[in-house]
């Protein structure tokens, strides 16, 4: 053996007997002389107070520790100290102390002192009590006042039974736990837990288990948890991880939530919600947040909220530099949007007063188009890619739509809706809709092919008459932020064709078109008349809607239309000639003029009756689809006179070629989610 091992080797042996010799000294010490100094140290280092209550004592002990060092030869310190108490700061409302413990027993790693470091090989706590308190101004109780300037390290940790109080005045929460250590580790789970209290104001109670509690801070693990609570009547379960809990940077958790209605989730939600339900959802939640962005993925989802159930997987991404973006791939068995419009603010209009007679109609407005913003940069300022495929959705109370099938996708300020597809009133509508937020006003651009509508189905108030269809075909393009200034700045065409209909003021008056009653009055009294065929060809350019071709074909004469709607100014000027088929409508040789606002029309014979003035909308009411209402006049039945074939090949013009979109698909076909999400 060589001077310098056997130099070693005895040097070694001399300091480890030099240290049992000082560990055998002290350990007749009565160390209770040392608790005030040892109180007073604690409370001056962390700015809160520290108190051993009871006995103080300290025995030494060798860890064992694996290998050849300086460690494995030293006895190590052991303290144990009765009725511990660590101090709340002065705001907390929870009592003096954050913790106490009636017992505490921690043994230290001498040799890590050297280096401003507290490493604590084990920590064993008997009956703790932890307070947690957050105020309504943000403070903490665990935040100390003065941060500690040695590195603090548990290896350890040990307790019977004890509990946790958590207050968050913002969250208006108060919950206490009890808290069990498991005897051994249950699939990763080493605490059990009971919790009673109140979250949001509303009644909290449940039970779970969770991970080794030294490991809730650490940001390389997920903490495993499992837990069924009750919130109020809602029922959740979650089952997974969460990563650092008190801050959290990922979650990965299998969640379940039911409840009686959504008000129910108000507490959690922390916003007010109608009071719609059943409502359920269950799926698997993945999150994660970083100093780039935050990541959302609710995907294999399933929910219900009263009538209407949804299924799919959804995808968000906030960060702090880059554009927000959703990608989301929905299917809906149903969809009850009488219901969900309740979740916009939106509610059920009020019964009729008692006595069976309806409010009277507000007062005509000076102008008639919506003049609210649609907010495009709303609809703009985020990245989307989603696609929705809905077998039923109930518009309203007597409008249902079926087979929607959908896409929107936005990037960059461009949004596009298309395809949309839909089964309606026993026909279909294709359409699709592009917008372009990076100018101001925005611009739109908007096609649409109404097929086969059943027109009773659209105006469930007709039941004089037998249903027929209705078809047509609408492109426009505008600029604006509201239905109002796009249709004034609208370029473009709209046409659209019945047959084989009737007509009446009773009808007319059925589907609320006054005016167009009184159209019909004039030019057949109060019975029905048949229509064989209707066609209206028109011709949109700067805000103005002219008639190409403006044609209807009846049993007892042709009606031929020639005039303008004035979208900006929101007037008409419109002639109807009949032409007549034998001997019935000599009386009406003379045209039908109708002009002045879209509100208040008035309607002249040969301009020698008296003007009479409407009760809605004429755009409506003759001729307007792109509100919706594409040549309501018709309630189909069967008939005879000219086919529709043989007066479109007559009447219709032909359009020049329309110019493609400006605002093309903003995206390619766009990538797509897999089943995770991602």
């Amino acid at each position: 053996m060589s001077r310098l091992a056997r130099f070693l080797l005895l040097f070694s042996g001399l300091l480890a007997a030099s240290a049992a010799a000082v560990a055998i000294a002290l350990a007749g010490f009565d160390w209770d002389h040392v608790r005030p100094w040892l109180n007073n140290k604690v409370t001056q280092a962390s700015g809160r107070q520290f108190e051993i209550r009871g006995k103080l004592a300290l025995v030494w002990r060798y860890e064992g520790e694996a290998g050849f060092s300086m460690q494995r030869w030293m006895p190590w310190p052991r303290l144990t100290a009765d009725d511990v108490h660590f101090g709340n700061p002065a705001w907390a409302s929870s009592g003096p102390d954050m913790l106490q413990a009636r017992r505490a027993v921690l043994t230290l790693n001498p040799l890590a002192l050297v280096s401003h470091q507290l490493i604590l090989s084990s920590l064993v706590l008997e009956a703790p009590q932890l307070v947690l308190e957050r105020d309504a101004q943000g403070r903490a109780n665990w935040q100390l006042e003065n941060p500690p300037q040695w590195k603090i390290r548990v290896n350890r940790m040990s307790f019977g039974e004890g509990s946790i109080r958590y207050i968050d005045a913002r969250r208006e929460a108060d919950i206490s736990a009890t808290v069990r250590q498991l005897d051994h580790d249950q699939d990763h789970f080493r605490v059990a837990w009971d919790l009673t209290g109140n979250y949001g104001g509303a009644p909290l109670t449940g039970s779970g288990k969770s991970g080794n509690l030294l490991t809730m801070r650490d940001g390389r693990h997920p903490y495993p948890l499992t837990a069924e609570l009750r919130l109020g009547q809602a029922d959740i379960k979650l089952q997974g991880s969460i990563t650092q809990p008190f801050k959290p940077s990922a979650l990965d958790l299998q969640l379940e939530v039911s409840g009686k209605n959504l008000s129910q989730m108000e507490p959690i939600l922390r916003r007010e919600l109608p009071a719609i339900g059943p409502f359920a959802t269950e799926g698997h939640l993945v999150a994660s947040f970083d100093e780039e962005a935050r990541r959302w993925t609710y995907e294999k989802f399933s929910s219900r909220l009263g009538k209407s159930k949804v299924s799919g997987n959804l995808h968000l991404r906030m960060g702090a530099d880059a554009r927000p973006k959703v990608e989301a791939r929905l299917e809906a068995e149903t969809l009850d949007m009488t219901e969900l419009a309740r979740l916009f603010g939106e509610e059920e209009a009020p019964p009729p007063r008692k006595g069976g007679k309806p409010k009277a109609r507000p007062v005509a407005q000076a102008k008639m188009l919506p003049a609210e913003s649609v907010h495009a940069e709303r609809l703009t300022a985020i990245d989307a890619d989603i696609e929705f495929q809905g077998r039923k959705i109930v518009a309203t109370k007597r409008l249902t739509l079926g087979n929607v099938s959908a896409r929107v996708r936005g990037k960059d300020g461009l949004l596009a809706l298309a395809p949309l597809k839909l089964n309606v009133a026993e026909g279909s509508i294709n359409g699709e809709l592009r917008l372009d937020g990076r100018q101001q006003p925005a611009k739109m651009d908007l096609k649409a092919s109404l097929r086969e509508l059943r027109v009773r189905q659209l105006f469930p108030g007709v039941r004089s008459a037998d249903p027929g269809r209705l078809s047509g075909d609408i492109a426009l393009s505008g600029r604006g932020d509201s239905v109002a200034s796009l249709l004034a700045s609208s370029d473009g065409k709209v046409s659209a064709v019945v047959s084989q209909g009737t007509i009446s003021q009773m009808v007319l008056e059925q589907m609320g078109l006054n005016v167009s009653g009184m159209i019909a009055t004039k030019l057949f009294g109060d019975r029905q008349v048949r229509l064989n065929c209707g066609v209206a060809d028109l011709e949109v350019a700067g805000g103005i809607m002219t008639t190409r071709s403006l044609v209807a074909d009846t049993e007892e004469s042709s009606i031929y239309g020639e005039g303008r709607f004035d979208f900006g100014k929101e007037e008409i000027k419109l002639e109807l000639q009949p032409e007549t088929k034998g001997m019935r409508l000599i009386s009406l040789s003379s045209p039908l003029e109708v002009s002045g606002s879209f509100t208040k029309p008035s309607i002249e014979v040969d301009k020698t009756t008296m003007a009479m003035k409407a009760g809605s909308a004429l755009a409506l009411g003759v001729l307007a689809p792109v509100a919706a209402a594409v040549l309501p006049l018709i309630n189909i039945g069967s008939g005879e006179g000219e086919s529709c074939a043989s007066l479109i090949a007559r009447t219709v013009k032909p359009h020049p070629a329309p110019a493609p979109m400006s605002a093309e698909a903003p995206l390619e076909q766009g990538s797509r989610i897999d089943s995770s999400g991602r």
